[in-house]
């Protein structure tokens, strides 16, 4: 394809999530020399990726100022969290404390979120 990879962020030492300015993110398994799944969650860039690799969960942050969630054994069913106003550009987990952070990165608006979540699932995110 030659579409640019904005993004890339390793789950393990086999799989890995590229996210593009088509609003795709693909994930790989490079044992098996191809994609293995392609999914479309955001309206526009995929500006930011993160893993939280204990429980395989992939957070994306876009430019239409959305994170979604994909866990990894359900990409079918992704879970949008609309935090933001602006482009999601930083995500982080902290595992420790059961928290994803989330942040813009815009002239306009450089706020943080936080994310809770209670389980492993992620629909159990909650925007604080």
């Amino acid at each position: 394809s030659d579409v640019y990879k904005r993004q890339i962020k390793w789950l393990d030492q086999n799989t890995f999530a590229s996210g593009s300015k088509d609003s795709t993110i693909v994930f790989y398994d490079i044992r098996q020399k191809a994609n293995i799944y392609e999914v479309r969650g955001h309206s526009g860039n995929v500006c930011s990726l993160e893993w939280q690799t204990q429980t395989s969960v992939l957070a994306s942050g876009g430019s239409d100022s959305n994170v979604v969630l994909w866990s990894l054994g359900r990409l079918d069913e992704p879970v949008t969290l609309k935090c933001h106003t602006e482009e999601v550009r930083a995500l982080a987990w902290d595992t420790q404390k059961n928290m994803l952070f989330t942040g813009e990165g815009s002239d306009k608006d450089s706020s943080i979120n936080c994310l809770l979540y209670t389980s492993d699932a992620a629909d159990d995110l909650l925007c604080v």
